[in-house]
């Protein structure tokens, strides 16, 4: 449970249609999951974290599109290629295989665990995959809003919830006045996060 993916997006939007605006957008979609959805609008391209300064010594030298070759096949293939190796290119050189956009910056960053964030446009447009036990308050609030059972058998799993006979929930032996699980959720996001 506290191990859920959860995807959200920051854009435009609110009142006054302003950037930095975050909103729900999914559950368990892992952070190349969400690439992959976006990826006709917004491209992404696999490419060597140090591919700007290993190829710096080469520039303007006749070998300078064969070894951008090899590297290119390296990196569709996700493999390395052992010719790179007649021009002291290793592995370690080229660094980790990164998601870049089409001017070559980085845009995405993912973790084993499926999390991870793509930047497309900062404030105007990105998306965050987080787990449940990860999330802000904001952002338990935004779940809450589409999975209310989901977040309250979250909580039940880390607070003691018990619901009375009048049916009133006391959490972690405080009494409360709420009787529906939206109140008690909002209440514990307040109180706890």
């Amino acid at each position: 449970m506290k191990n859920t993916l959860i995807t959200f997006h920051v854009g435009r939007g609110g009142r006054f249609h302003n950037a930095g605006h975050k909103t729900y957008s999914g559950t368990n979609e892992t952070i190349d999951d969400v690439r992959g959805q976006i990826g006709d609008k917004h491209p992404s391209y696999l490419r060597y974290e140090n591919i700007a300064d290993v190829l710096k010594p080469f520039d303007n030298t006749p070998n300078f599109e064969k070894i951008r070759e090899l590297i290119d096949n390296c990196e569709n293939d996700n493999c390395y290629n052992s010719e790179l190796l007649k021009y002291k290119i290793t592995e370690e050189n080229l660094g980790e295989l990164i998601w870049v956009d089409s001017n070559g910056s980085q845009m995405m960053w993912e973790n084993e665990d499926g999390t991870g964030s793509i930047d497309i446009d900062k404030e105007y447009n990105s998306y965050f995959v987080k787990t449940l036990e990860d999330c802000d308050q904001l952002e338990l609030e935004l779940y809450s809003e589409y999975n209310e059972d989901k977040v309250f058998e979250y909580f039940e799993s880390i607070f003691e919830i018990k619901q009375l006979e009048d049916e009133c929930y006391v959490v972690n032996g405080c009494e409360t006045e709420y009787t529906e699980k939206s109140k008690v959720i909002e209440y514990i996001i307040n109180e706890f996060y």
